[in-house]
């Protein structure tokens, strides 16, 4: 009796395993079809976390995908080690984009979208704080400047 129980209890944890989403897939091994992105071999859009490494093993990228396309925050380092921008998408379409000039990642631009896909602002960053915005309405017309928030 023993035995079938640890037989059991092995199986079912073998099973679990089996189940369990992959923590973080490559992004180099999404293949696009149709406008969306696949694992090699499966026939439903990829769902789940990506991220890509440098050779030297440091992070280079790291997002996620929903039914084969970007969505949610995705954020690049350069070789070193230090951020230099992030990205936000919302089914496949980029909002948002902060641009790290500074070693601090304080200091950079950020770039808005529209949903049509034109551009809703620009600002210049300073300690994370946007500034010297010039913005545009959903028809590309520019609208009047915003100061310092």
């Amino acid at each position: 009796m023993k035995i079938w129980t640890l037989l059991l209890a092995l199986l079912a944890l073998f099973a679990g395993f089996c189940n369990q989403p992959r923590p973080c897939v490559d992004e180099k091994e999404l293949v696009p079809r149709s406008g969306l992105y696949y694992l090699a071999g499966e026939r439903e859009p990829f769902s789940g976390a990506v991220c890509n490494r440098y050779t030297n093993g440091q992070s280079a990228l790291k997002g996620t995908y929903y039914k084969g396309m970007r969505h949610g925050r995705f954020s690049f380092w350069n070789t070193a080690g230090r951020m230099e921008r992030e990205e936000d998408f919302v089914n496949g379409r980029l909002t948002l984009r902060k641009i790290w000039y500074a070693a601090d990642g304080q200091d950079g631009e950020q770039l808005e979208w529209w949903p049509n896909g034109r551009l809703k602002s620009r600002s210049i960053l300073y300690k994370s704080i946007p500034f010297l915005e010039t913005a545009w309405d959903s028809t590309g017309q520019r609208v009047v400047p915003v100061l310092s928030r």
